[in-house]
């Protein structure tokens, strides 16, 4: 039932575009969203972000760029603990995933989320990542008596 509905979504579309011609899309106005790997991913990734510029992968040590052409930069918080991030405001969307004929492999119903947060990853900081339209931005939550200079990133490039 559900290859049914995908194909008529698909068709659908092809119809849509064939009778209006190919829709324009301002990419910047495409909000970033937050997605927990349910198997989309390598089994390090925590949760991944798909926007217009490529994909984001959250990791236990760290957050990898994968930009167009390849490019793959990673932002890791040097000295910090182990994350886990914890999503919050759940968005309307969800992805699909039918990469496969078996349909036990299948992932129709992924959601979105509009914000992760790693919890006191140095002692009394909370990193939250969150969008601003298609961009990425992140912030360190700093609790009252928590030393900030513990913060430190260290990035990495190919």
């Amino acid at each position: 039932m559900k290859r049914f509905a995908f194909v008529f979504l698909t068709l659908s579309c092809l119809r849509l575009i064939a009778e209006q011609g190919t829709p324009q899309v301002d990419w910047n106005s495409v909000a970033l969203y937050f997605e927990p790997n349910q198997g989309q991913a390598d089994a390090s990734t925590q949760f991944l972000a798909r926007g217009p510029g490529g994909m984001t992968l959250f990791k236990a040590g760290e957050v990898v760029f994968q930009l167009p052409g390849e490019q793959v930069y990673s932002m890791r918080l040097a000295g910090a603990r182990v994350a886990h991030f914890v999503p919050s405001e759940k968005l309307d969307g969800i992805s699909a995933y039918f990469t496969s004929s078996d349909q036990s492999k299948w992932l129709p119903s992924v959601p979105h989320y509009a914000r992760l947060t790693a919890s006191n990853v140095y002692e009394g900081v909370d990193a939250v990542y969150y969008h601003a339209g298609s961009r990425l931005e992140y912030d360190f939550v700093v609790k009252p008596d928590a030393d900030p200079s513990q913060i430190r990133l260290v990035f990495s490039a190919p």
